[in-house]
């Protein structure tokens, strides 16, 4: 019986912790540098090339991939840092607190990741249409790589500052 009351007691407590990740905090979306923490790596910025200048859908693609994948790196950051006390534990060693907290962890993640999975949907369509239709030149699409370069050079720089603490774990 109070195996049960604790389950119950556990569900609604991530249903609660759900509900509260789900939530998205406006300032934070809207500017990057507001209150930021200086242990994060700073925001990147991906230069727009002169190929692009002159098309307003192809700088904004670019901007929104900028905007998108500094909230996924400092989503990453935020994660790593809260995760760094439950790395080490084996499942015995946990506690319904810890199992909450990684939940939580988790839903928090997976909400705040949003922006970057859907930035790289809307990229990749919006890329796919217009080499169907003709209507980039391989100069752009040479360009364009930068995203792609800087998404994975910013995904090296957190492995590399990350890379210590998990493997201490």
């Amino acid at each position: 019986m109070m195996t049960r009351i604790h389950s119950i007691f556990a569900l609604l407590i991530l249903v609660l912790f759900s509900l509260s990740a789900c939530q998205t905090d406006v300032k934070q979306k809207n500017s990057i540098t507001v209150n930021r923490n200086p242990d994060l790596l700073p925001p990147m910025e991906i230069a727009i090339a002169p190929v692009l200048k002159d098309d307003p859908e192809l700088v904004d693609m670019v901007q929104s991939s900028e905007k998108a994948i500094n909230q996924f790196s400092d989503n990453i950051e935020r994660l790593a840092d809260d995760a760094k006390g439950l790395l080490g534990k084996k499942d015995g060693e946990q506690s319904l607190g810890d199992g909450l907290r990684v939940a939580k962890i988790m839903m928090s993640f997976v909400s705040n990741s949003s922006e970057i999975t859907s930035t790289i949907k809307k990229f990749e369509t919006y890329m796919e249409t217009r080499k169907e239709q003709g209507e980039i030149t391989d100069e752009q699409i040479e360009a364009l790589d930068e995203v792609g370069k800087a998404f994975t050079d910013r995904m090296k720089q957190l492995g590399e500052k990350y890379e210590k603490i998990f493997d201490e774990q």
